[in-house]
């Protein structure tokens, strides 16, 4: 039985995924829409809020999925707005602090299609719209001071494992870091045989990585030590 359908706002879809969050403790639906971050209710679909955050570029797309921190909300984006953290614990969007009045360079994460990792008050991300700019950089999350960037990494996604981050870059390079807001800190890289486009992020599950490139799903067994 459908309880509602295309009840929650009007705007067009995106390449994020609608997800739940429990915000000033309340379930609240997210989708990063093609026009912004809009919060709806999940049971009935009624609109909650709608924040418009999208670049002006005509070919601008919404990719990476909100990440939620207690009560705050970020979002990234990489065609000219960068980001902005919300806070919504009283359920109307309030900027924390934002990129949309800085210059290119000075914006604190632009992430493409991929969705940065919040680990311990810092957010680590691919940034940037194509790969020969791209970086990875760890971000202060209350301020969206940039702590660190390593540039030449490629776009890549992140998922965080027992304090590290296995990131898989689109032309199939795995590298091991650690979540170190101090410094770019890689302990090890693997070449796994994978080819472009590689833009799902890693999975792992009961001691197996998976990953994926094009036309090719890969199983590794992780290491005990």
């Amino acid at each position: 039985t459908i309880t509602w359908k295309y009840a929650a706002g009007d705007e067009l879809a995106s390449y994020a995924s609608p997800t739940i969050a429990t915000l000033g403790g309340k379930k609240v639906g997210l989708y990063f829409a093609r026009g912004g971050l809009l919060g709806f209710d999940p049971p009935t679909g009624k609109t909650l809020f709608h924040y418009k955050w999208r670049a002006k570029s005509e070919e601008s797309v919404n990719a990476s999925n909100p990440v939620v921190v207690g009560d705050r909300v970020l979002l990234t984006e990489c065609y000219g707005l960068g980001a902005a953290l919300l806070d919504l614990q009283d359920g109307t969007p309030k900027e924390v602090w934002t990129d949309a009045e800085k210059e290119a360079g000075d914006r604190s994460l632009m992430c493409h299609w991929n969705t940065p990792v919040h680990a311990g008050g810092f957010v680590y991300g691919s940034s940037g719209r194509h790969t020969e700019d791209a970086d990875i950089r760890c971000i202060e999350l209350a301020t969206g001071d940039v702590k660190w960037r390593q540039k030449r990494t490629q776009r890549c996604s992140l998922t965080r494992v027992d304090g590290h981050l296995i990131s898989l870059s689109e032309y199939g390079t795995l590298a091991l870091l650690k979540a170190n807001p101090a410094k770019y800190d890689e302990v090890s890289r693997y070449e796994p045989g994978l080819e472009y486009p590689c833009w799902a992020a890693p999975v792992v599950s009961n001691g197996l990585l998976y990953v994926r490139g094009k036309g090719k799903l890969l199983a590794l067994e992780l290491g005990t030590k």
